[in-house]
C-alpha cells in the first residue's frame, strides 16, 4: 500500500484479458477493499498492456503487437468543464458522450463478470483448502487411532509373553523340585544303606511309637562288631519312606526275553524295581578273575546303585537348564549337496533301528527339507571284535575241550560254557557299527 503496509491477497487469477478487443495473458491478485474499488488496474496490468496515460486528456492508451485503443475516464472529468463552443460542438460532445458511456458500461460488465469468476475461483480455493485441511486432520487421526492400536497391542504381547515366562519358570521349578524329591529319596536310601554297613554302630534307644527292629537290618556285621567280637547291635532305621522288602525263596525270573520289555525302562519312574535292577545286573558283565565272594559283592553293589543305569537310550535324562548355543554367523551358508552312498542290506537295518530309537528318545527330531540349513556325511563303521574272530573265553573253552577230548587235563578253569539258543547265536552274530558324523563344516565357522 502507499503507507507501506503489506497486505496478503485472498486469492490469485490468471487467464486471458480482453480490453476493447485486445487480449493479453494475465494475473493479478484478488485483495479485500472494502467496496473502496471493483478492479485496480495497477501498474503490472499496465505494463502487460503497454497503457499510457495521458492527463490532458484523461485518457489512457493501450498498445499490444501493433493493435491500440484508447480508454477513457469514467467519470468523463473533461466533458464537464465549462464551454462557450457552438451547438455544433455540444451536438458532437454529446454523442461522444452517449458513445462513452456504453463503452464505459461494456467495461463495466466485463469487470464484473471478471470480478465474478474470480470471487468463484476465491471460493472454490477455499473449498479446496478446509477439504485438504479436514483430509490432513482426518489423516492425522487414523494414524494416531493406528499407533495406539499398535501400542496397546505390543504392550498386550509383552503381557502375554512375560505370563509364559512366568509359567515355564514356575514349570521348571516344579520339575526340578520333583527330581529333587526323587534322588533326595534314593540317595537318602543308599547312604542309609552305606552308614548302616560301614559307620560303627550305636545303640539306639527304642521311642514311643517307634517300631525298631532288634537286629542289624542289613544282617551284617559292622567294622567295629568284628574288631570287638561283640554281636550285632540293635538298629533302628527310621525313615518316611519304607524301604524295599524283597522276599527271600522267589522263582528265577527268566531275563533273557525280557531285553525288548518296555516295562523295564522304568528309570524316571521307578529306578530301583526289581525287575529292572535284576536286568541291570544281568547286563553289567563281571571279569572271571574274581571269586563268587566278590562277585556277589560286586553284583549287590550294581543292584544298589542300578538308579545310574541306563537300560535304553531312552533312559538317559536331560541335563536341566542346559543349552548349547552354535555361535554361527546370520551370513553364512553350508552344502546342501547330498553324496549317495549306497549301504548294505545290515548297514541299512542299523541305521534304520537306531535312528528310530533316537527319535523315540527324543534325542533327534524329524524336519521338513526345507528346513535343512547343512548337509553332511554319515558315516557307518564297525565296532571292533565285531565279526574278526572269538572270544579269548571261547577260545580257552575250545582249546579245554581239545584237551579233554585227547585225554590231557584242562588247562583252564572256567565255569560251564551256558547254553545258548539258535536265536542268541544269530543275535551274537549280527554286526554292529558306530554312527559316525562329519562336521567339518560347523566347526569350520565356529572355532
Amino acid at each position: 500500500m502507499a503507507n507501506g503496509t503489506i497486505v496478503t491477497p485472498i486469492g490469485y487469477w490468471g487467464g486471458v484479458l480482453e480490453l476493447k478487443g485486445i487480449r493479453v495473458d494475465a494475473e493479478f491478485e484478488v485483495f479485500e477493499s472494502g467496496g473502496g474499488w471493483d478492479f485496480l488496474f495497477g501498474k503490472r496490468l499496465m505494463t502487460t498492456f503497454g497503457a499510457i496515460h495521458d492527463y490532458s486528456t484523461d485518457t489512457v492508451r493501450i498498445r499490444v503487437q501493433g493493435a491500440e485503443e484508447t480508454l477513457h475516464n469514467q467519470f468523463n472529468i473533461m466533458t464537464n468543464r465549462p464551454t462557450t463552443t457552438s451547438v455544433h460542438n455540444v451536438t458532437e460532445v454529446q454523442r461522444r458522450k452517449t458513445a462513452e458511456v456504453g463503452e464505459d458500461e461494456e467495461w463495466i460488465e466485463r469487470m464484473l463478470h471478471v470480478r465474478l469468476h474470480v470471487e468463484s475461483t476465491v471460493g472454490e480455493t477455499e473449498r479446496l483448502r478446509h477439504q485438504r485441511d479436514r483430509c490432513e486432520e482426518e489423516e492425522t487421526r487414523k494414524a494416531q487411532e493406528r499407533l495406539d492400536s499398535l501400542r496397546a497391542e505390543r504392550e498386550r504381547l509383552e503381557e502375554v509373553v512375560k505370563e509364559e515366562e512366568e509359567i515355564e519358570r514356575n514349570e521348571a521349578k516344579a520339575r526340578a523340585r520333583k527330581m529333587w524329591k526323587k534322588w533326595k529319596g534314593a540317595s537318602q536310601r543308599r547312604h542309609r544303606r552305606w552308614k548302616t554297613r560301614m559307620m560303627p554302630v550305636k545303640t539306639i534307644p527304642k521311642q514311643n511309637g517307634t517300631n525298631c527292629d532288634e537286629r542289624n537290618p542289613m544282617g551284617t556285621a559292622t567294622t567295629t562288631q568284628e574288631a570287638e567280637g561283640s554281636e550285632t547291635a540293635p538298629v533302628c532305621v527310621v525313615s518316611e519312606e519304607a524301604e524295599d522288602q524283597v522276599e527271600e525263596g522267589m522263582a528265577e525270573i527268566p531275563t533273557d526275553t525280557l531285553v525288548e520289555d518296555k516295562n523295564l525302562f522304568t528309570r524316571l519312574t521307578d529306578p530301583f524295581k526289581p525287575q529292572r535292577v535284576e536286568e541291570v545286573v544281568r547286563q553289567v558283565r563281571v571279569g572271571d578273575d574274581l571269586s563268587a565272594e566278590e562277585k556277589a559283592a560286586a553284583h549287590a553293589l550294581v543292584a544298589e546303585y542300578a538308579d545310574i543305569f541306563a537300560l535304553s537310550v531312552g533312559e538317559v535324562r536331560h541335563v536341566e537348564g542346559a543349552v548349547h548355543r552354535l555361535n554361527i554367523q546370520e551370513n553364512v551358508t553350508f552344502s546342501k549337496k547330498v553324496h549317495q552312498k549306497p549301504n548294505t542290506p545290515p548297514q541299512r537295518k542299523y541305521l534304520h533301528k537306531s535312528i528310530d530309537a533316537m527319535l523315540a528318545a527324543g534325542i533327534i527330531e524329524q524336519c521338513e527339507p526345507s528346513q535343512v540349513k547343512c548337509v553332511s556325511p554319515t558315516t557307518l563303521a564297525q565296532k571292533a571284535h565285531q565279526g574278526a574272530g572269538l572270544s579269548l573265553e571261547e577260545l580257552q573253552h575250545r582249546v579245554n575241550d581239545e584237551c579233554v577230548a585227547h585225554g590231557m587235563d584242562a588247562p583252564f578253569d572256567l565255569p560251564l560254557r551256558p547254553e545258548t539258543t539258535a536265536e542268541e547265536d544269530e543275535k551274537a552274530d549280527e554286526p554292529k557299527w558306530r554312527i559316525c558324523q562329519n562336521f567339518a563344516q560347523i566347526n569350520k565357522v565356529t572355532q
